[in-house]
């Protein structure tokens, strides 16, 4: 990130991205691309004569972010983010909250002698985000590494000083991250409860590959079988993937047609739209379920994730419990991939945008579950509501 970069270089490399975005990205909303440039050229002018990586990651940050996509975005990828604070913190609405090993919580004043809220206007400039939601869920994780803290102006090396409102101040070392085996977690994974007659399907990511369909088959069987009338799908870890594991998973569901998402697509210099529409569905008839379908969120349920809520709810055929999706029901998608030909930063951007099924609540900035309750609550609301 501290890697010296001659400024012509920096200023070719923030170019390049803006000529990627007004090539390839798919609004077409002209006022929002003049924010864009106009963001470009405030940062070339404020760009410092011997400028590091990290000035550029931060110029480039701060470009994109006016397009509202969360899709679109820069970084750091290779070896980085190998190291992280052991703490957890929650940001709120009004404050941020620190939660160390022993399960101690307190509310944060300043890190490393920057206020809290100076580090929040700092990233919600600089985040691409379509929510709050999202917006405060990163905020807090981020805060953990520090390449986050460093692209947010904390100098920090080995540790840093928290500072909390009771006045206390207390260091926190970096420590390696744990890196989870991939066994340790699966992609997809089901669990039955008979005493309550339900079947709980957790979707860790939208991988639409032979695990998925097989496992789904499986559980669909088993419900069968055992006659279940209760069906739930976890998605509060889910950050998205591939779009068709919602439509492979509604083949399953007593429904002949239904409501799927209209798309804005960029195809050269031209955007085409294709409307919301009935769509057929191509339903496997032997494994048909026809009770009760209930979807669990977090503000950490993104992209494909979202999409797959969002047509349970506007189909009108489940409810959702949890948390808001962690980006618009109607949102960009579907990513290009780029790298910055200097700093080697790499850039995402998209070419497509989503429209909702249902187009009445298509300016909503989150999805609203039925039932709004923490995301670590949501399992228990879950069983209350079946149990009534």
């Amino acid at each position: 990130m501290n890697e010296k970069i001659d400024r012509k270089l920096a200023v070719d490399d923030l170019k390049y991205m803006l000529t990627k975005i007004e090539k390839k990205h798919v609004s077409d909303n002209k006022e929002l691309i003049e924010r864009v440039k106009k963001q470009y050229e405030y940062e070339v002018n404020e760009l410092p004569q011997n400028p590091i990586t990290l000035d550029v990651w931060i110029a480039s940050s701060r470009i994109i972010s006016k397009l509202q996509d969360a899709h679109t975005t820069i970084g750091l990828k290779g070896d980085y983010f190998k190291k992280k604070l052991n703490v957890k913190f929650k940001k709120t609405e009004k404050d941020l909250y620190c939660e160390d090993v022993n399960k101690v919580k307190k509310e944060v004043l300043k890190i490393n002698e920057i206020d809290v809220n100076e580090l929040y206007n700092r990233f919600l400039n600089q985040f691409s985000y379509e929510n709050e939601y999202y917006l405060r869920h990163c905020f807090s994780n981020y805060l953990k590494y520090p390449e986050f803290l460093g692209w947010l102006g904390v100098s920090c090396d080995e540790e840093v000083k928290i500072e909390y409102t009771d006045k206390t101040i207390v260091e926190e070392k970096f420590i390696i991250s744990e890196v989870l085996n991939k066994s340790d977690v699966k992609d997809v994974d089901f669990e039955i409860d008979e005493d309550k007659n339900l079947v709980i399907l957790t979707l860790n990511t939208c991988k639409m590959n032979d695990e998925y369909k097989n496992t789904l088959k499986e559980f669909f069987t088993k419900i069968k079988e055992k006659d279940i009338k209760n069906v739930a799908i976890d998605l509060r870890n889910n950050g998205g993937g591939n779009s068709d594991v919602m439509n492979e998973f509604l083949r399953y569901l007593n429904v002949e047609s239904y409501n799927d998402f209209g798309t804005k697509v960029k195809y050269g210099d031209k955007v085409y739209t294709f409307s919301n529409k009935l769509k057929k569905n191509y339903q496997y008839k032997d494994l048909i379920f026809d009770g009760n379908v209930y979807v669990l969120t977090s503000n950490k349920t993104f992209s494909s994730a979202t999409m797959f809520s969002v047509i349970i709810q506007d189909n009108n055929l489940g409810k959702v419990i949890g948390e808001p999706c962690g980006n618009k029901p109607s949102s960009y998608g579907d990513i290009l991939q780029y790298q910055l030909p200097n700093t080697k930063l790499f850039f995402t951007t998209t070419y497509k945008y989503f429209m909702r099924p249902d187009i009445s609540k298509d300016n909503e900035n989150a999805q609203i579950p039925d039932y709004k309750v923490k995301s670590s609550e949501a399992m228990d609301k879950l069983y209350e509501i079946i149990n009534k």
